[in-house]
């Protein structure tokens, strides 16, 4: 078997990242390995397509995220209809949200894990085709728009920030994101059927269990049985937040009596989105927390669709 470890050099801490090449090189010394450092954005996706298409179809091929969830989606973007090979992750970003469907992050850079890479049999898990003005891009994860992918584009721009960035930057990007407009009017079609049409806070679309770090929401979730979670939160006042959000970080959402009335939830295999704004701007979402805009998305889940190495 050959190992390509992919490094998003932007992604989370430089300190770290050595920390980890160093790992790499201590426990992976009497293996065939690859150190990549991707140099913008969706270069893993491109180093990934060219490995498999270069290298002996025959031979087994894993590959490791070295980075956060958007290095993770564009490593697995290039695994999609491949043969003989697998995915695992080295958690460096900043939120890691798709590895906490599995356990911590430590648990991801435990010396047991490091062993799993080398030896360790694969589970197939899904992934979701993301389409919207003609582009392809895949989610591990969530997708998700309104009031969270305002927060997650404040995020982004505060991360390297002192204080109100790093493990800070979602909770401040909800802070300031309450100063915005929180209103998105869309159209979501499910499984051809016409789901909702009206105004919404947020709305996620998830193979995950979590966003922005420690936010559960998709309690629910099997990452393994074809099936997206959609949840939608419907217009609340601005005041209801400070009761809110708790219950929406614990994942509590779906069963709590104050949010009932609020909250849409429904499993399904094929989504449509189409932005109602009366304004004339695209609407705004994130796929892993990657930034997008587009008026229409057309979502279809991918059945165990990528081989992982889980811990």
């Amino acid at each position: 078997m050959k190992y390509y470890f992919i490094i998003n050099p932007i992604s989370g801490n430089d300190y770290k990242k050595i920390e980890l090449e160093e790992k790499i090189k201590n426990y992976f010394y009497d293996c065939n390995y690859t150190i990549y450092r991707t140099k913008c954005e969706s270069d893993a996706t491109r180093y990934v397509e060219s490995i498999i298409q270069e290298e002996d179809i025959n031979e087994e091929k894993r590959f490791i995220a070295c980075g956060g969830d958007g290095t993770i989606s564009e490593v697995a973007t290039g695994l999609i209809n491949s043969k003989n090979t697998s995915l695992a992750i080295l958690p460096c970003g900043t939120g890691n949200d798709y590895i906490k469907y599995f356990g911590k992050k430590e648990d991801f850079l435990s010396k047991k894990y490091l062993e799993n890479i080398k030896v360790k049999k694969t589970i197939a898990v899904d992934i979701c085709k993301v389409k919207y003005n003609d582009i392809i891009f895949y989610s591990m994860n969530v997708i998700n728009f309104g009031f969270d992918a305002t927060v997650c584009d404040i995020m982004n721009k505060i991360k390297k920030y002192p204080i109100i960035g790093g493990k800070n930057a979602y909770y401040s990007g909800i802070i300031i994101a309450l100063f915005h407009s929180i209103i998105t009017k869309s159209e979501i079609i499910i499984d051809g059927e016409i789901f909702f049409n009206d105004s919404l806070i947020l709305c996620t679309i998830a193979n995950g269990s979590f966003v922005g770090g420690s936010f559960k929401c998709a309690p629910k979730s099997k990452n393994d049985d074809n099936l997206l979670e959609v949840c939608i939160i419907k217009p609340f006042s601005r005041l209801l937040f400070p009761k809110m959000m708790p219950i929406y970080i614990k994942g509590e959402h779906l069963e709590s009596k104050i949010m009932k009335k609020y909250v849409l939830y429904k499993r399904a295999n094929k989504i449509t989105i189409i932005n109602h704004n009366k304004n004339s701007n695209a609407m705004l979402f994130t796929i892993d927390g990657n930034m997008h805009k587009a008026n229409k998305l057309e979502l279809t889940n991918y059945n165990k669709a990528i081989n992982f190495v889980s811990i």
